[in-house]
C-alpha cells in the first residue's frame, strides 16, 4: 500500500495537472476542449477512487 501511495497517487496528480494546463491552453486559443475535458474527468475519477481506497485501507 505504501508503494501505491508513493507512486500511483502522485502520478495521477501529475496527469491531472497536465490535463488542466492543456485545457486552459486550448481554451485560451479558442480550440476544441472536448478531449481535455473527457480526459480530465476520467483522471479525476481515478484519482478520487485511489484516494478513497487508501483512506479505507488506513482506517
Amino acid at each position: 500500500m505504501a508503494l501505491f501511495m508513493l507512486l500511483v497517487i502522485p502520478a495521477l496528480g501529475v496527469v491531472w495537472f497536465a490535463c488542466l494546463t492543456s485545457f486552459l491552453t486550448k481554451l485560451k486559443h479558442n480550440r476544441d476542449t472536448l478531449r481535455p475535458i473527457l480526459l480530465g474527468s476520467v483522471v479525476t475519477f481515478l484519482l478520487l477512487f485511489c484516494i478513497m481506497l487508501v483512506l479505507m485501507e488506513l482506517s
